[in-house]
């Protein structure tokens, strides 16, 4: 069994921590954390971190099987390098990966998507960002939680659950008609205005 299948498998087996994979593998760390960068650009695994059973951010050394990653393992099939599953569509964009977030977890913050996906080169990421996902909260796909994450000097971090699952291309915000595109559909999904009910 190569490496990156191992890896897999003791993902789910539930091992999640860089030190217990190394062990598990008997691989030093800096091998296991190349295999799982390799992973994680076929989206089969992202980093995660979770408190009280709330997924909450990023934690270095810390791993999680994707949707995919969990086919994969089911499947039985071998993952090596240049082989194994990978994405039909390349996620392209930081609304794009951000809507992956979401599916993937069904609840997310700002903070965790800018901080796991935001690549550095985006404008203003965080505003543009906020912008998509309150209009998709006022298009009926989001819902904003009444709870929010415990932060320093704030109210809390906002969360969005995810109350639509349209599918695997991401929603596209039509600002000037006020609108949500589901590019899986086809449909249409209205922004309703501050107030509207």
């Amino acid at each position: 069994m190569g490496l990156s299948t191992s890896l897999l498998t003791a993902m789910f087996a539930g091992i999640k921590e860089l030190p217990a994979l190394a062990d598990h593998v008997a691989r030093d760390k800096r091998a296991v954390v190349k295999a799982i960068q390799q992973l994680k650009k076929r989206e089969l695994v992202i980093t995660y971190s979770e408190e009280n059973g709330i997924v909450s951010g990023p934690s270095r050394g810390s791993y999680e099987l994707t949707p995919a990653g969990i086919v994969a393992v089911v499947s039985g099939k071998a993952i090596s390098p240049g082989q194994g599953a990978r994405p039909r569509v390349r996620t392209i964009g930081l609304r794009e990966r951000a809507w992956w977030e979401l599916r993937a977890h069904k609840l997310a913050s700002l903070k965790q998507i800018i901080t796991t996906h935001a690549e550095g080169t985006e404008k203003a990421a965080d505003i543009n960002l906020y912008k998509y996902l309150v209009a998709l909260e006022k298009a009926g796909v989001l819902t904003r939680m009444g709870r929010r994450i415990p932060a320093k000097q704030s109210k809390g971090r906002v969360q969005w659950s995810l109350t639509l699952d349209l599918g695997p291309k991401a929603p596209v915000w039509r600002q000037q008609a006020r609108e949500v595109y589901d590019p899986n559909s086809g449909k249409v999904y209205p922004i309703k205005a501050d107030g509207d009910e």
